[in-house]
């Protein structure tokens, strides 16, 4: 469906992803996880205001109380236990040192 919306096929690294324009989207299985970056014209309030949607949607989401990801990098996540899913943006630097946005969704690690 992607490919007939003008989407083509790349990869980054060893990982296969989509592409039309500045938008990439990658879904992997194992772990299984979504992932988007956005155009360099969004902005990092902009992705805030996606994330905090999304959670609002989801009856007793929690906020983490990160603000920067392990690479320093600015972040702002959700997790929603009843959905079992994590969403988070985080402000990247693209490979020509554009910030870009990538926003990541991921089921909740099962307790071991």
């Amino acid at each position: 469906m992607a490919r007939a919306d003008g989407f083509s096929d790349v990869s980054t690294g060893s990982h296969p992803a989509l592409m039309k324009d500045e938008l990439l989207v990658m879904v992997s299985d194992n772990p299984r996880v979504c992932a988007v970056q956005a155009s360099t014209a969004m902005t990092f309030a902009e992705g805030i205001t996606l994330v905090d949607r999304w959670a609002s949607r989801h009856p007793g989401a929690v906020r983490s109380p990160a603000q920067r990801g392990p690479d320093g990098a600015r972040v702002k996540a959700w997790s929603a236990p009843k959905a079992n899913r994590h969403l988070l943006v985080t402000e990247q630097t693209n490979p020509r040192g554009q910030k870009v946005l990538n926003f990541i969704l991921l089921p909740i690690p099962s307790s071991q």
